[in-house]
């Protein structure tokens, strides 16, 4: 039986509209079985994030649970983003802080470091904006 992109192809016949998503990211997406190291992955400009990235789905997950590497720009912040859904969040290196806050409401901040995990909360009815800053003058 085909795996992953291969099945949705034949069962649907077309790209998914998570597949046309993906594409229009901009960014590459990385596929198989694992990742050697997430930290040497090679990253290109993601407009929507304001930084570099990459997308990440392994067979297995079936493009339902996927991840990303995402780099901020040294001494600066990605854009804001509007989630409707959870985010975990583990930092490869750096420091910097992140805000959450629905539109209107005050803004809750979390410091992280290399090593933290978080994760953005879903909040039932709103979309949440996060902005999430770097607050180091380096880059990987």
């Amino acid at each position: 039986m085909p795996e992953g992109q291969e099945w949705e192809k034949i069962a649907f016949g077309v790209p998914t509209t998570y597949e046309k998503w993906l594409e229009a990211e901009g960014i590459d997406v990385i596929r198989g079985f694992s990742v050697d190291d997430v930290r040497t992955v090679p990253l290109k400009p993601w407009a929507r994030k304001g930084g570099l990235g990459v997308r990440i789905c392994l067979t297995g997950a079936e493009d339902i649970n996927d991840a990303y590497v995402c780099e901020i720009p040294p001494k600066s912040s990605l854009k804001p983003q509007k989630h409707l859904f959870e985010e975990m969040i583990f930092v490869l290196s750096g420091q910097g802080k992140t805000e959450v806050w629905n539109e209107g409401g005050r803004k809750v901040k979390c410091e992280w470091q290399a090593g933290s995990l978080f994760a953005i909360p879903l909040m039932p009815g709103t979309s949440t904006l996060i902005s999430v800053i770097n607050q180091l003058d380096i880059q990987r």
